[in-house]
């Protein structure tokens, strides 16, 4: 069934979305605090309505998405919308942010009788364009399940996690294993490449093996052996290593409220703290073969 569904973040991940939500069919409400952006100029010109605020969103919606920068920028904009929205109405939060943030909004939100999912995704701007993305949903299946329509015309693996906070751990733990093995594939092709070894067999010889990893499969720092590999197009992202940054030290107090070891991930997050430093900040992860030498 159609929703009039509300987006409010409309950049490298919230363009592609919003035009995936169109093709399914569903009217759509847009604010991006940028207006001159080109992802809203498309959005617009192919049948999305802009509006000024966030509690405008709310007003106009019965499902607001929010893909924003961080847990600041979500408490502010779902306040708006709570402001608005009307009773029975559905705010879903895809950002990567903490648990503890996803759990204090669903509180906001049932204060006003409104079901909200904790829903962050993966799988970057193609998955974005595509609408491949995966969904790791913390929720009541209640409201999981009135979702789901919504949810599928973002991704095609879409999975509940359990109640408000599990999506977000789910993605934290993912990330925790993508970002930690490209710091870690960047020092074994470094191993390589001193020994001397050939590039593209070293890369087949990981990928038949152990090694096998998706930074092996599509960031290795060797030159020209991966399709669309960001090493080879000036690091362009993708995935921004000051996103990455910010979600280690998202992982970092995550784990630790959870009281998990930490064993290895402050010299993961220093990897990431100096290529920020050295202006990477707007470059692909894969940049951090600029800091490990």
């Amino acid at each position: 069934m159609a929703e009039r569904i509300g987006l409010i973040g409309v950049g490298a991940m919230g363009g592609p979305m919003g035009q995936n939500l169109l093709r399914a069919g569903h009217a759509l409400l847009i604010y991006s605090r940028t207006r001159a952006r080109p992802e809203v100029e498309q959005l617009v010109k192919a049948g999305a309505t802009y509006v000024l605020t966030p509690a405008d969103i709310g007003r106009g919606a019965a499902v607001v998405i929010t893909m924003v920068g961080n847990a600041d920028d979500a408490k502010e904009v779902t306040h708006d919308v709570l402001s608005t929205l009307a009773r029975g109405g559905l705010i879903i939060g895809m950002e990567t942010i903490d648990p503890a943030t996803r759990r204090l909004l669903d509180d906001e939100a049932r204060g006003k009788g409104v079901e909200y999912l904790d829903a962050p995704v993966s799988g970057g701007t193609i998955g974005a364009e595509k609408g491949t993305l995966t969904i790791m949903v913390g929720s009541t299946k209640e409201a999981f399940e009135r979702a789901r329509p919504v949810l599928s015309a973002l991704g095609t693996n879409i999975y509940h996690c359990g109640p408000i906070g599990a999506g977000a751990v789910a993605k934290l733990s993912n990330n925790w294993i993508y970002l930690a093995s490209m710091a870690t594939v960047v020092q074994a092709s470094r191993m390589a490449q001193r020994a001397k070894l050939d590039e593209a067999t070293t890369h087949e010889i990981w990928l038949k093996s152990t090694g096998d990893c998706v930074a092996v499969r599509t960031r290795v720092p060797f030159r020209k052996v991966v399709q669309n590999n960001p090493v080879d197009n000036e690091y362009r992202p993708g995935y921004p290593i000051e996103h990455a940054l910010k979600d280690l030290k998202l992982i970092e107090s995550s784990a630790k409220e959870l009281g998990v070891s930490t064993l290895g991930l402050p010299e993961v997050i220093s990897v990431y703290q100096q290529a920020v430093e050295q202006g990477l900040a707007k470059k692909d992860i894969s940049a951090v073969a600029d800091v490990i030498r």
